[in-house]
């Protein structure tokens, strides 16, 4: 019986030490500007953005406003693909390795005519 105590106390003990280390993990928040390339002037497309980790999970999202700003927050520094798409814009992928608490990521992107039949 003091032998089933003595695990059962262990793993409470164990189970939160990893609850407080979850809840003191830094995290990180990436925010920028997206630009067309031509104009210079903030993209107005409202663009989806997703952060991808490296097994391929899509981990993160955000959408531009009508200025071409964004932020995604809550991330877990760690190396991630950078995912632009937007209608109009060709798709863009890039890889950033978020390491700072505050991670800034901006660029211009060239629009294209897009036809719809």
């Amino acid at each position: 019986m003091k032998k089933v105590l003595l695990i059962f106390a262990a793993l409470l003990m164990y189970s939160g030490t990893a609850v407080a280390q979850e809840k003191t993990e830094k995290k990180a928040t990436l925010s920028g500007r997206i630009w067309n390339i031509d104009t210079g002037k903030p993209l107005n497309c409202f663009a989806y953005l997703i952060l991808v980790d490296s097994t391929g999970v899509q981990r993160y999202g955000a959408n531009t406003n009508g200025e071409g700003e964004y932020r995604i927050e809550g991330i877990t520094p760690e190396k991630y693909t950078f995912m632009f798409s937007c209608l109009g814009c060709d798709r863009l992928d890039i890889v950033v390795d978020i390491k700072d608490e505050k991670e800034t990521l901006s660029f211009g992107v060239k629009e294209r005519v897009v036809i719809l039949d």
